[in-house]
């Protein structure tokens, strides 16, 4: 949390960034300032105001728990990074001059350090190097205050994850039609191709539907979650019955200049028009022309 900044923005008698923290006291090892992570975020968690917004948003509550190195490595390292404690420590070990740093914030600044947190719902930590330099300190079991953020219940955590996959795939509908909108796709067809490109399981369904102005309008609904288009944004309002999609057909043999001696015929039979979708066979008519 403390990091050093440029030599401009520091007073001639301080060399860190300061958090504006309470003053240490060492001789009883009150070392944490409980009333700023120094992240906005998650200094909403220490007001009432804060805690009862992000709990709505997100189903998370947090508390101040205390801790000691010792155990807030073993929580990162089991519920945060899936890795063992020693080879935390050894990482946080290799930066000798961040530690040397932290270690004068307490000692030469006399400044306590801002909460460590640990975010179990969003596997999110700070704190691993405070941590390590209190340790070395006080002692390996020396308790002290850190922000510990959950799911108030799992009713929440899983109100929350729904709300997380529906958002998620209510964006990928959006930007699927959106996109085959932007090509300048003007059919129902090349839209449902667009879907089935994006969503491989072709899980999903296109359904036309009046609004209460009698306005006709498709929905695309995947996995429970529905997106509604007025029909007027496309050109075909309703898909043709299997048999019968030629009849849709934008492109015909007098649309285009052929040559005089071409066979239309043989050349139709040379394809396997009965395998083309609509789209591909207006193409292939239009390259005839070329």
């Amino acid at each position: 949390m403390f990091r050093r900044i440029n030599k401009k923005q520091l007073k001639e008698d301080t060399e860190f960034y300061d958090y504006k923290t309470a003053p240490v006291d060492l001789s009883k090892g009150d070392v944490i300032d409980t009333t700023k992570v120094g992240m906005s975020y998650y200094d909403d968690y220490l007001t009432n105001e804060g805690q009862k917004y992000l709990y709505n948003k997100t189903g998370t509550v947090g508390k101040i728990v205390m801790m000691s190195p010792q155990k807030y490595y073993e929580e990162c390292a089991t519920k945060i990074f899936g890795t063992s404690v020693d080879k935390l420590k050894r990482s946080r070990y290799a930066e000798e001059e961040t530690l040397s740093h932290l270690k004068n914030v307490l000692t030469k600044y006399g400044k306590k350090f801002p909460l460590p947190f640990l975010n179990y719902a969003d596997h999110q930590q700070e704190g691993l190097h405070r941590m390590a330099v209190i340790g070395d300190m006080f002692g390996w079991d020396h308790k002290v205050p850190v922000l510990v953020v959950d799911y108030k219940s799992k009713e929440d955590e899983k109100r929350i994850k729904k709300q997380e996959h529906d958002n998620e795939v209510s964006r990928e509908i959006r930007d699927t039609v959106n996109r085959a909108l932007e090509y300048r796709y003007d059919n129902i067809y090349d839209i449902e191709d667009e879907l089935e490109y994006r969503f491989e399981d072709k899980n999903f369904s296109v359904e036309f539907t009046k609004n209460e102005f009698g306005e006709e309008e498709f929905t695309v609904t995947r996995d429970g979650v529905s997106e509604t288009y007025p029909v007027s944004r496309i050109r075909v309002a309703k898909a043709p019955p299997d048999d019968a999609w030629r009849k849709d057909i934008d492109s015909t043999k007098d649309d285009f200049d052929l040559e005089d001696d071409l066979d239309w015929k043989d050349i139709l039979s040379d394809v396997d028009i009965d395998k083309m979708s609509p789209k591909e066979f207006d193409d292939y008519l239009k390259k005839l022309a070329k």
